[in-house]
């Protein structure tokens, strides 16, 4: 049995229900058992920026590109973290090269058409959201009538 895969399941079940401590105590152990676990390192990351807690979640996205600097997921999480602290030209790079290393990452393309709208480069903006939601974001479905319908 892979215990660190269970662990992250686990984890996700946990997330759902709304044991959020419960999640991350999970994750956590996932990452004992197997430190360089990619899963449970982005499931973590991505959970502590859910919560609030920005350095963490920028600890875990720091050693998730280290650890893979070619995964498009990696990159997105330390953007929407970068974006977080307000360094929007660092979370531009990352969603660049997330959408660079898969072309079809609906949420990069979200993220950075965000940025864009609010650094006022509309149409780019708009065309970023218009794609992400072609990808299947309704988020960016959403965000695309608000913001790009005038």
């Amino acid at each position: 049995m892979n215990m660190p895969n269970a662990l992250i399941n686990r984890a996700m079940a946990r997330k759902t229900l709304g044991d959020h401590q419960g999640a991350m105590s999970d994750l956590q152990e996932a990452l004992t058992l197997n430190p360089k676990n990619s899963i449970a390192l982005y499931d973590k990351g991505l959970l502590r920026e859910q919560l609030g807690d920005r350095t963490g979640a920028m600890e875990n996205a720091e050693a998730l590109v280290r650890q893979s600097p070619d995964n498009a997921d990696a990159l997105n999480l330390r953007g929407s973290v970068y974006a977080i602290f307000n360094d929007r030209e660092s979370a531009l790079k990352d969603f660049d090269r997330a959408i660079q290393l898969d072309p079809t990452h609906a949420k990069a393309y979200h993220n950075r058409g965000m940025i864009r709208i609010f650094n006022h480069q509309q149409g780019f903006g708009c065309e970023d959201l218009r794609k992400s939601a072609e990808l299947g974001l309704e988020e960016a479905q959403r965000k695309h009538r608000y913001f790009c319908s005038f």
